[in-house]
């Protein structure tokens, strides 16, 4: 049986093979759970030879617990008894369900806490273990509970959360997540807080401001001081244009070089127009003063065209300068991409041209296919040498419920220019999954002639060739949070650097990830490494590699050892006297305070490097960061620096520092905010108009405008400073009817802010009162609990506006509402087959009626009990 399992059907073949009539009786003893739906008692008579076929029916209840459970079919033969049983095999079911209580809060400066409550059941079909986990560094909650319900059973969970003085300075509108997890499914829920308080403010100032952040910082390096400083500010001109500047001076060493940076964007409906330094590296190296045009249809449909010169360039030996155009654009439905870049560099008089194109053609969540082609060449205007090359490239992806693969490929020719000049990339991974828990993979990865050079690009020698071909097999076992790795795979590699490359070698891999309760976790990975004999002069070798680490939320430690050969570029074996072994030790402490907006770091690195002719170096160095952000006062400050200890060579000591602050610095002649000032007041002579000294409203009141929390002062007035002109929507179903005052024109009202508004007066009157309870009656014979406290009752009025209230620790709840008519309801979520009120929904008059009374019963279903008689 399954979750859609309601029925089990059998059937009873009986057979008499005596030469006589017999009478039998049969009794159906079926499981708890599966009560039979038929009858449970036959007695019939069967002649001699005769034959009956006997259906019966099972149903099978939602607290049918999981597993096997024995259905026993017995006859009576006058005095002589058969027994026959089935197996019934119920699969289990784990699900659990959060019923929704008050999960919302609105706090003052006198709220001391908040009880974060909520139902839970569990709805599979046997006994579970359920976790509740709240972390939120904000109300530094950090907080696990575990909870085991038998299959059916709910209980109310309930948390009281204490404000510190901190959290109600800081806080303003915020969530707190709740994770509820049975180790296989999880289920969020939130609660949330806003903070009310007399005067609010929509915007800091009542004018236009204009944002300005302005920074500085330094870099010390050894005795070498590099300082910068510089602003930047985005403000609208009008509905349709913005402009950001941006400016950075900075200085190299003490009373040195100085180099201006300024950029300005101009933004009009979908144009952006810039002009400033800029840089270009996406083919080849530009940087200096340049000018750019993006038209923008949409975020798949733009295009770009920049020009850069060398002009007030920090790199001035570059010489360059570049015209390029960047092209986002649909066809036959797809996305396409397409890029080209002419570059003069004078330096090198040189002149090269490149056009490359991607396409996007296929983009499924289980398939991906893109593709990329391109051309160039260069030409030199000293020995009229004209050169060509080609790109071509794909990235594909399929992803089937077993398996996926995923290659990519990026071909460029050594006559392309650019940076990528003779770049050529193979990689190809296969994964299968044996279970839910194992997983094989498969790889090759090839990078031939890994080429960062070429003689118009960023480094303009040809040097850092770097070539490496690996391929292997892995496997990943992964164990609820815990994640294992063994692979098997050879590597091989060779270029300029050959002599710190090991050539070609065998390795055994491994890898592990688990964690260490709730306090960190583990991380460790490695490889055991078969170098091949050469030749007879050089020995095969063995070698390894191990990295790990043990992190936790403040403290940790991670370190490596490794022990390699090195090779010579004109031998083809390892050199004895070149084996080294190097290894490190970090330990690190990690500190977070003010609900993260300060976060500092120390760690401590001994460094170590020995080969096997005993030659040794060390480096005992201390690193260490401070950072600290107030996005609501706009302050950013970060701090960094490293000092050397101890070490075998001479390295300087660094230190640097950035400190920023955001400002909104006012139009004082351009007022663009308003106040909006709110009464209200009791309406007692109800000619609808406030009369001073006659009409009051001596009571604290919370108002949402607009989804803020604002509150009134003991006169009945609220401040919302500063807002934008246009409609608000003041909502009163939820405010607090303690005093019974219901406003006079409706729960929801719309006002319209203008340049100065007049205050504004709500009246309100005596509303009609509903008063309910609920009573909780138990079976003596049963077990288990129901809380009535922090039940959702709504009340809805004919027009379908509903309003909310939640009953207290006793069942008891009111209303305060307008005149009409109304349906008053629980939650149906609360209750199930064991605790049901005896009705849902109660109709209530209050047109009719001042006041009302409404009571709801729950019952615990009554426990069936078994009578047996005893023969004494």
């Amino acid at each position: 049986t399954d979750e859609s399992t309601q029925f089990i059907r059998n059937t009873i073949d009986l057979h008499n093979k005596s030469n006589t009539a017999q009478t039998v009786e049969i009794h159906i003893d079926a499981p708890s759970g599966f009560p039979s739906i038929s009858t449970a008692q036959y007695q019939l008579e069967l002649k001699a030879g005769d034959s009956a076929k006997i259906p019966f029916t099972l149903s099978k209840l939602r607290n049918a617990e999981a597993g096997q459970s024995l259905c026993r079919i017995i006859v009576n033969n006058q005095g002589s008894y058969m027994q026959r049983d089935f197996v019934i095999v119920n699969k289990e079911i784990k699900y659990i369900k959060v019923v929704p209580m008050n999960n919302t809060f609105t706090i003052d400066d006198n709220t001391k806490s908040i009880p974060l409550a909520l139902k839970l059941k569990n709805l599979g079909n046997k006994s579970n273990t359920f976790s509740i986990l709240i972390n939120d560094p904000f109300f530094a909650i950090d907080k696990t509970w575990t909870i085991t319900l038998q299959p059916l059973q709910d209980t109310l969970f309930r948390f009281d959360y204490v404000f510190t003085k901190y959290v109600m300075k800081e806080i303003d509108n915020r969530r707190i997540a709740v994770s509820v997890t049975n180790g296989e499914n999880a289920i969020p829920y939130f609660f949330y807080i806003s903070k009310v308080q007399s005067n609010n403010y929509q915007h800091a100032t009542p004018y236009e401001a204009i944002p300005l952040s302005v920074e500085t910082g330094a870099f010390v390096f050894g005795n070498t001081i590099n300082a910068y400083w510089g602003a930047n500010t985005q403000f609208a001109l009008n509905k349709n244009t913005d402009l950001d500047l941006i400016y950075r001076s900075k200085t190299f060493g003490i009373g040195g070089v100085q180099y201006d940076y300024f950029l300005a964007s101009l933004r009009y409906k979908k144009m952006t127009m810039s002009v400033g330094q800029m840089s270009d590296i996406k083919e080849f190296l530009a940087t200096g003063l340049g000018a750019s045009v993006t038209y923008a249809k949409s975020d798949s449909q733009n295009i770009t065209v920049t020009g850069i010169s060398d002009k007030m360039s920090s790199y001035q030996t570059s010489l360059s300068k570049e015209i390029a155009v960047n092209a986002n654009y649909r066809l036959f439905n797809k996305n396409f991409n397409s890029y080209a870049v002419t570059i003069d560099n004078l330096s090198l008089n040189k002149k090269s041209n490149i056009w490359i194109n991607n396409a996007r053609i296929l983009d499924k969540q289980d398939l991906q296919l893109n593709a990329t082609l391109g051309v160039g060449n260069s030409s030199d205007s000293i020995t009229s040498m004209n050169t060509f090359g080609y790109r071509y490239g794909y990235q594909f992806m399929i992803k089937q419920p077993n398996w996926s693969l995923r290659s990519n490929a990026l071909v460029n020719t050594n006559d392309l220019p650019g940076i990528y000049q003779g770049w050529r990339s193979f990689n190809d991974y296969l994964n299968y999954s044996i279970s839910k828990s194992l997983m094989l993979e498969a790889y090759y990865s090839q990078n031939y002639t890994r080429q960062t050079v070429a003689s118009d690009s960023l480094y303009r020698y040809n040097e850092m060739l770097y070539n490496q071909t690996s391929f292997g097999v892995s496997g990943y076992l992964t164990v609820q949070r815990s994640v294992f790795r063994l692979g098997i795979g050879r590597e091989k590699s060779f270029g300029t650097f050959s002599n710190i490359l090991t050539p070609e070698y065998y390795t055994f891999n491994y890898g592990a990830n688990f964690p260490i309760s709730d306090w960190g976790k583990v991380n460790i990975t490695g490889s055991y490494n078969y170098l091949p004999a050469t030749n007879s002069e050089f020995k095969s070798t063995k070698f390894a590699t191990v990295f790990g680490g043990i992190t936790s939320k403040y403290v940790g430690i991670n370190g490596f050892y490794m022990v390699r050969p090195l090779f010579d570029s004109s031998q083809n074996g390892p050199d004895a006297a070149y084996l080294t072994t190097s290894y490190q030790i970090t330990p690190f402490v990690n500190i977070k305070l003010w609900r993260d907006k300060l976060n500092c770091r120390v760690q401590y690195g001994y460094y170590g490097l020995k080969t096997k002719d005993a030659t040794s170096s060390t480096t005992n160095l201390l690193m260490g960061f401070i950072t600290y952000n107030n996005p609501k006062k706009g302050i950013e400050f970060s701090i960094n620096g490293s000092y050397y200890i101890k070490s075998t060579f001479y390295i300087p000591n660094t230190v640097s520092f950035t400190l920023r602050k955001t400002i909104g610095v006012p139009i004082i002649t351009k007022r663009k905010y308003y106040d909006m000032n709110i009464t209200l007041y009791e309406d007692l002579n109800g000619n609808g108009k406030y009369d001073e000294g006659l009409d009051s409203f001596p009571h604290k009141q919370s108002l949402l405008v607009n989804n803020i929390h604002i509150k009134t002062n003991e006169q009945g007035n609220a401040q919302y400073k500063n807002v934008s002109p246009g409609k608000y929507k003041i909502d009163f179903t939820n405010m607090d009817n303690s005093a019974g005052l219901v406003p006079v024109n409706g729960f929801v009202q719309e006002i319209a802010i203008q340049k100065n508004p007049p205050k504004i007066y709500i009246p309100l009157n005596k509303g009609r009162r509903i008063a309910g309870n609920i009573k909780l009656v138990l079976d003596d014979k049963s077990s288990g609990k129901f809380d009535i406290g922090s039940l959702k009752i709504t009340a809805t009025d004919s027009a379908g506006v509903s309003f909310t209230t939640y009953s207290d620790a006793q069942g008891i709840f009111t209303f305060s509402l307008p005149a009409g008519n109304y349906k008053v309801s629980l939650n149906p979520d609360a209750f199930d087959e064991n605790f049901r009120s005896s009705s849902m929904a109660v109709e209530i008059d209050l047109l009719n009626h001042e006041n009302q009374n409404v009571a709801f019963t729950i019952k615990q279903k009554p426990r069936k009990v078994n009578k047996v008689k005893a023969e004494l």
